[in-house]
């Protein structure tokens, strides 16, 4: 099916920029004039992904109902011990993401600029900010910049159907984003938050849990379609039954339900992306070099990811067991820890302008009921 592309397609970027955006359009792979959509992202997939919280919720009862809460005990209570989430999801996602921009040089080209901008920035606020904030501070800035970036991804993506705007939107948005970042510092600093503390951070997750659930019903009116519906209340029934998972000391599912829904809505649309732009013929070294083994992005996009994060984790632990027995030098945090978290925030940066309408990312993006 051919798709007519009439609109711009780069976005509004800066004087530096047009010279890259002019290449960008003469190049031969940006003829969009007729660009079959080989793959397309499905509303309805990425709905279905809104099913784990019911599915966590079931596991809840039959732990509480069957199982004397056996489950509870097992399972980790802080977020730094989900080796298997990171390693499944967080990370890989984020690696995805930046070799879409690092091996594709037209589009390295057209953003080249503001990813060096944006990593000077980023050297600077670790450097600086080391040296003037605590550690705790630090996580909690980068962890709230996380938040951000994975609800403001999903009521986003909902309100393609949605086309809700104004201040009850808004509202009901940052309510979200407000409660999860409350609720995920709650977890993530359990013992260095006194009882008073805590006692005010409950009665403010409260408080929005009611804010959530009443702006759904406020914006419910105006929503356009049907899918939007579906949309506005999978996001408000991930926010709160997160919520109700903290209030029972479930933390691994208050924290599992937002994170697979993000980065599987992500690899969707990465997927989808390097199967349109490299089928039939691959346009960047990477799929040039993965040709003759014929697999689809499918699998490429995660697999790769996937094992690069891998890679990234027991390497860090070699290179610690090196330090300790040749030198007898514990390194206080992974070489690789300072890479991922600077990969992370060009992640969030770089995604929030990509993935624009006018984007060239886009142009390989066609959406389907």
């Amino acid at each position: 099916m051919e798709v007519s592309t009439n609109r711009p397609l780069v976005p509004a970027i800066g004087r530096q920029d047009c010279e890259a955006a002019e290449d960008l359009r003469r190049a031969p792979t940006a003829d969009t004039t007729a660009l079959h959509y080989n793959m397309r992202v499905s509303f309805r997939a990425l709905l279905a992904l809104y099913l784990i919280v019911p599915l966590c919720a079931l596991v809840y009862a039959l732990d509480v109902v069957v199982f004397d809460h056996h489950l509870l005990r097992v399972l980790p209570k802080s977020p730094r011990s989900y080796f298997l989430l990171s390693i499944l999801f967080g990370t890989p996602h984020i690696v995805a993401s930046n070799l879409i921009f690092l091996t594709n040089r037209d589009y390295f080209q057209l953003y080249r600029r503001r990813a060096l901008l944006a990593t000077l920035t980023i050297m600077a606020f670790f450097a600086i900010g080391s040296l003037i904030f605590s550690r705790a501070v630090m996580f909690v800035t980068v962890s709230t910049t996380t938040i951000v970036h994975v609800i403001k991804q999903q009521i986003g993506i909902g309100n393609m159907g949605a086309r809700l705007s104004g201040r009850r939107f808004h509202l009901w948005g940052w309510s979200i984003i407000a409660a999860s970042v409350i609720l995920y510092s709650a977890i993530l600093f359990p013992r260095a938050i006194s009882p008073d503390v805590r006692s005010l951070m409950n009665q403010a997750l409260m408080g929005f849990a009611f804010l959530i659930a009443g702006g759904a019903l406020a914006n419910q009116p105006r929503v356009a379609t049907g899918t939007g519906t579906l949309f506005l209340w999978g996001n408000t029934a991930m926010a709160l039954v997160s919520l109700f998972f903290y209030s029972q000391g479930y933390h691994f599912f208050a924290v599992l339900g937002p994170r697979v829904i993000h980065d599987c809505t992500a690899f969707v649309f990465y997927v989808v992306h390097d199967r349109n732009r490299h089928f039939p013929t691959p346009q960047n070294w990477l799929y040039k070099v993965m040709r003759p083994l014929r697999i689809s992005p499918v699998v490429t996009v995660p697999a790769i990811a996937v094992g690069l994060t891998l890679l990234q984790h027991y390497a860090d632990n070699a290179v610690i067991g090196i330090a300790k027995d040749l030198f007898d030098v514990q390194p206080r945090r992974p070489v690789s820890h300072i890479f991922v978290g600077y990969l992370s925030m060009m992640h969030y940066y770089m995604e929030a302008f990509t993935w624009k309408m006018a984007s060239p990312y886009r142009r390989y993006i066609a959406m389907s009921p």
